[in-house]
């Protein structure tokens, strides 16, 4: 499998960066409702997903879109511990309705995601049950 990315060197080949090639599969990937994926690793190459275009949920988005501006590493090194850079796949429908939109893992029927922040740990993440598509980014909040 070879997964390429857009970006300024096009075509790079995310692999010869990221080995083995299952590091970007996640054993529970149950896909993607939204879209009809039924497996986000095998349809999308990748289970995990940034918040990639703009903000919502309170979390500034890492890329961008053609001609849009990425976060930058300074950004992130301001509070990187609370930074999510990205997260399962379906994290950013956490606002969704789980019977549509079940998440992959559950804890004590809480809705978690497995996250990766800023300072590069990893946390099995509960976004609060309140959580609005457009709360405001804040590095102030307890993730962003």
């Amino acid at each position: 499998m070879h997964i390429r990315f857009p970006g300024p060197k096009r075509g790079i080949d995310f692999l010869q960066y990221v080995l083995p090639a299952q590091s970007g599969r996640c054993p529970s990937d149950k896909g993607d409702p939204n879209y009809g994926a039924k497996n986000c690793f095998l349809e999308y190459g990748n289970s995990y997903c940034t918040q990639w275009a703009n903000d919502p949920w309170g979390v500034k988005h890492v890329t961008a879109q053609p001609g849009g501006t990425p976060i930058k590493g300074s950004e992130v090194a301001v509070r990187p511990v609370t930074k999510i850079i990205q997260g399962d796949w379906i994290w950013e429908n956490a606002g969704f309705d789980p019977s549509k939109n079940p998440p992959w893992h559950s804890y004590k029927n809480q809705r978690r995601y497995v996250m990766l922040f800023g300072d590069n740990h990893v946390e099995f993440f509960g976004f609060p049950r309140t959580i609005s598509d457009t709360a405001p980014v804040s590095i102030s909040n307890p993730y962003w």
